[in-house]
């Protein structure tokens, strides 16, 4: 799998794309329907996401989660669907830690939270997103957003991210900041079995990663070519700690419509984040 994906989803939620929610009328409990003109279609396991939202379920589902979910935790502002901060527009970071590492996000409003969680759910049904495939359903949509199944890992002992060097990133000129699979970061890149010391002292230490690594790109006929890169070491880091999705700077790639990444090793993978 490739694991591309723009600000990432993980088990206390992670989204991004657009949708529109309002507060709706789900009950724990209930079956949950879409309602359609002329007719009521329920919302089960095997549903297809992208049917709910053609169909203008979206409010429906958000919902059945923020009922799931119970609310947002103890100190956090907004933030129903258990949202990590990351550096978001929008988002403040409440400084309250998740068991699986980092901090949940805060919102100005609860309109602001519900909407996170609609953007979360039409990324997914728009089957661009790798990490939730082409056709998901509720259920498997569910499982991923509940942490029961193909579970992205952002941090762990021995590596976590500095969120300011997240925002930081964010905010040079003709790049893009994703998320991505430090494995597959490391087979598009020239090995080494070379380490940082001061890097693994740094981690071992508790110390979070100030800068995240980066690619530079040439882009051409729709293919980034990387020509030069930072952070294989930290990508490694990351990988020996158990963590499977990463923040990467992609660099020269401006407002360029890419379909391919190449790799410095030839290898090539589809550039279908979201």
């Amino acid at each position: 799998m490739t694991d591309w994906t723009a600000l990432p989803p993980t088990q206390d939620f992670q989204p991004q794309a657009t949708g529109v929610a309002s507060q709706g009328n789900f009950q724990a409990g209930q079956t949950p329907v879409i309602q359609v003109p002329g007719k009521k279609v329920p919302i089960g396991a095997g549903t297809s996401l992208s049917q709910i939202v053609k169909q203008g379920g979206t409010n429906t589902l958000v919902d059945q989660i923020v009922a799931e979910e119970g609310g947002s935790p103890h100190g956090v502002s907004n933030n129903p669907g258990n949202i990590k901060f990351t550096g978001l527009s929008g988002q403040t970071d409440s400084g309250v830690k998740a068991k699986d590492g980092g901090t949940f996000a805060s919102y100005a409003s609860p309109e602001a939270g519900r909407q996170a969680i609609a953007d979360l759910i039409t990324n997914a049904a728009s089957g661009k997103s790798q990490m939730y495939g082409a056709d998901p359903t509720v259920e498997s949509f569910k499982k991923i957003y509940q942490g029961k199944d193909g579970q992205p890992v952002y941090s762990a002992k021995g590596f976590s991210v500095s969120p300011s060097s997240i925002s930081q990133a964010q905010a040079i000129p003709d790049s893009s900041t994703v998320y991505a699979d430090p494995a597959l970061m490391l087979a598009l890149l020239p090995a080494t079995d070379q380490r940082s010391k001061s890097l693994d002292k740094s981690l071992a230490a508790g110390d979070q990663i100030q800068e995240i690594p980066s690619i530079d790109v040439g882009v051409k006929d729709g293919v980034a070519k990387i020509t030069d890169y930072d952070g294989r070491r930290r990508l490694q880091a990351a990988v020996d700690a158990g963590v499977n999705m990463v923040p990467v700077s992609v660099r020269g790639i401006g407002d360029s419509k890419i379909k391919e990444l190449e790799g410095l090793t030839g290898k090539k993978v589809p550039f279908d984040f979201s």
